[in-house]
This record gives C-alpha cells, structure tokens and sequence, in this order.
C-alpha cells in the first residue's frame, strides 16, 4: 500500500487505551507521528486494571508477565525499575471441601494418566479430520479409566487448572489447537508488584489521550479516516483498532467499508473466555503455607475453586479467588455480601480453628463490562491459527491490534504488545518506506 506524505506531521488515532493501544502509541510517537489516544472508559489501561483501594496495588485484570525470559515487558518493567515478584506455577497446595490436603504421592498417579491421555488424544485427533472439543478428547481417551472418589476430585482439578489457564470451559476449546501447540510453558511467571497500570503510565505519558469517548464509527476516506464517538467526530491520516475481540463480535462500531467476511467468520469462529476474580482483604493472616496457589477441589472441575496467595508478593493478608466460565458469569449476579459468607464457609473448612476477619472484598465483573466483554481470546472447536491472522488483516487505512490479532501470542498482555508494535511498525513502513527497528 502506498500512501502520499503530507507536508504536516502524519496523524495516527489509537482507539483504546489498552496494552496494545499503548504499545501503538508509544512507539508511532517515538517515530515522529502526531497521535491520539481514543479511549471509552474514564481511564486507561483496558483489560489491565489496577485497584488502588487496599493497602497494597492489586491487579483486577492481568497481573503477571508470563514467559518472563522471552517477554518483552520484562525489559521494560527492568528499565522502570519496577519490582518483579516470582510465582512458582508448579507450588500449589490442593485440598478436598473438608479441609483435608492432598498429598502429591497422590496426585502423581492421576497427573501421569492425564498426561498419558492428553498424549493418546493427540494420535488420535491428529488421524481424523473433525474437530472437537479438548474436554470430549479427554473423556473419550479415558472412558473405561476407573476413578476412585478421590482420583476423581484429582482429576476435576486437573482440568480446572487447564481452564484456569484458558480463562474457559475445556468444552470449548478445540482439542486439534490445543493438541497441536498449548501455549503454556515452564518458563518464569512474574507478579509485577505495584501493578501492571505502570506499563501502561509510562508508554503514554504526553500522549494525548481522550476518555469517555465510546467509538461507534470508523471510516476509511480517501482523504484519511473519520472516528465518530458519541460526542465527536475525529479525523486522522491512519487509525489502529484495538478493542477486545467482544466489541467487534457484538458489532458495536461499525466500519465503512465493512469488515470482510472472512474476518467476521474468524471472529465467530474464536472464543472469548471469561475470568473474575474475588479479592479479600483479611485483618490478619489466618494461613500458615506459603505457597502462591491453593485448590479446593471437588468432583467436578466447574466446583473446584482456586485461591492465589498474595501474602509472599504484598506483604498483606490477601486471597485472591480465581473464577473461569460460566461460574465467572453467574458469578457477577451475586450480591458482593453473600459472596463474602459463602468464602468464610470455604476458608473456615480449611482453616477450622483460625479467626477468619474481613477487612474488605470486591469482585470483578468483566463480562457484563460494556468495554471488555471477557477476559481473553481461545480457540473454539473450529477454529484454527489463521483466524488470528484474518482479524489482523487491515481496512484500507484501518488497522486492527490486539491480543486476538496475533496468533503465536494470543491472549497474553505481550501478544497486545507485539500486535500493537506490529502496526507502528507497518504504518511507519508504508509512510516512510523504510523498516522500523524497534526498541
């Protein structure tokens, strides 16, 4: 694509203020570009959201650098000396309702017929042409394994550690994508202390940014682009997309000319998982275990709850619960003072004797969130790596970013990253014709 240069400095419009607006932004400023942030909500940051109302910063929403040795965030959060707190995926402590601890002499057995049965179904699924689900690719590879009561419980925590990582059901993630490349690795995870938001502050410091201005238009002109708000219309040489995939699911902006079918087919064809979290501030500490995860199981992988321990990373008697799917939905419905007594029922199981003292609670609601609509993107049954690559594709000046927009990194804050520092770069490239190095 050619584009003429203007004789004024080349305007670019970002709308959202996310990981990959941000990213955009940052580095289309560092290029010379004149750019403006377009943001719906009252303040940055997107699917990223810091509480400041506890004693300590808490992230709602993301919360750790993942793959942390080959994530670029990592350099940056180093280079704004920003501290980061390691959390050991594989220390998790599992107890059944009663309180009682599973040792991992027992959850051995039942973690090798997993993996054995992730393996089986991986031949299997790779010799057929249709699609599944990964959880109807596990039940069929192990539907003459025999459980007992216990090994069941092991096994629904098992899967609700997958789900907890797919941020769904196993129902709804395809087995062939899963099969064929899961993205979890045994690298570092980091828990960036004092939250995520000062990724965000840093990339779009001095850059304009306009909030509570909900996007309902995009156009491609041949003069440029129009973004049409509620309030205001706004117009630019170029502008990068980078809402959640739920907001173009649902068509809340419309683009002229309109999206082409391949993209709304891949966009009906990915997943949006949903997860919630409850965060609960206690008076004391009433846990005497140090590790970062603990898993009260139960038969069934939707009733298996996950609790991370923030007391090691904060220094403050803080549990925060992990919710995934449907519950994460059924979840938001809840009155916050019910939730409170059922997690003292929960944590009264566990610790029997222990003084369990509230200090504050306060949930998420990131599905009925009119600016969110989930958590991250996966792949449905169907669903295959060009899907991502069709969401990317540009409109003429219109270009999309995002972590749905990047297959390799898909629902991780670096894929929004590597999505929106993909577009400064094409745009830099179309613009100045040359290839931009990134720093």
């Amino acid at each position: 694509m050619s584009c003429h240069v203007p004789s004024r400095p080349v305007k670019i419009l970002i709308i959202g203020a996310g990981m990959a607006g941000a990213a955009a932004a940052y580095h289309l400023r560092q290029m010379g570009f004149e750019v403006t942030v377009i943001e719906a909500r009252d303040r940055s940051g997107g699917r990223i959201h810091t509480a400041l109302s506890l004693d300590t910063p808490i992230d709602l929403g993301a919360a750790w650098i993942h793959e942390a040795s080959r994530n670029p965030l990592t350099k940056l959060a180093t280079l704004l000396n920003i501290p980061l707190v390691n959390t050991d995926y594989q220390q998790i402590g599992v107890y059944r309702n009663d309180g009682t601890r599973i040792s991992q002499r027992q959850i051995t057995p039942v973690a090798r017929k997993f993996e054995q049965a992730i393996q089986a179904a991986g031949k299997h699924y790779h010799s057929i042409a249709t699609d599944c689900s990964f959880q109807a690719a596990l039940d069929e590879v192990l539907k003459d394994t025999y459980f007992s009561p216990i090994q069941q419980e092991i096994y629904a925590y098992l899967c609700a550690d997958l789900e907890n990582e797919m941020g769904c059901s196993l129902h709804d993630i395809s087995a062939r994508a899963y099969l064929d490349a899961s993205t979890f690795t045994d690298d570092d995870n980091l828990l960036v202390k004092g939250g995520y938001q000062q990724l965000i502050d840093h990339l779009l410091q001095d850059i304009p940014l306009l909030y509570n201005q909900p996007v309902r238009e995009v156009i491609d002109t041949p003069a440029g682009v129009k973004v049409q708000t509620d309030t205001q219309v706004f117009e630019g040489d170029f502008v990068v997309v980078t809402v959640p995939l739920s907001i173009l699911q649902k068509g809340a902006i419309r683009f002229s000319p309109a999206l082409p079918a391949a993209a709304k087919a891949a966009m009906q064809r990915i997943g949006m998982g949903i997860m919630n979290k409850v965060v609960m501030h206690f008076e004391q500490t009433f846990w005497h275990t140090t590790k970062p995860f603990w898993y009260q199981i139960a038969s069934r992988a939707a009733d298996c709850q996950l609790l991370v321990n923030y007391k090691p990373a904060t220094r403050q008697p803080i549990l925060v619960a992990l919710t995934v799917g449907a519950a994460a939905i059924a979840q938001e419905h809840i009155p916050i003072d019910q939730i409170q007594r059922e997690w003292q029922e929960r944590l009264h199981q566990l610790f029997p004797r222990q003084d369990i003292i509230f200090k504050s609670i306060q949930k998420t609601s990131w599905y009925s969130d009119p600016f969110a609509g989930g958590a991250y993107s996966h792949m449905r049954p169907g669903a295959d790596t060009r899907d991502f690559e069709a969401l990317a594709t540009p409109l003429g000046k219109i270009r999309f970013a995002g972590e749905a927009t990047i297959a390799e990194h898909h629902a991780y804050v670096h894929g929004a990253w590597y999505s929106g520092v993909r577009e400064a770069k094409a745009i830099a490239a179309i613009v100045k014709g040359k290839d931009y190095q990134v720093r």
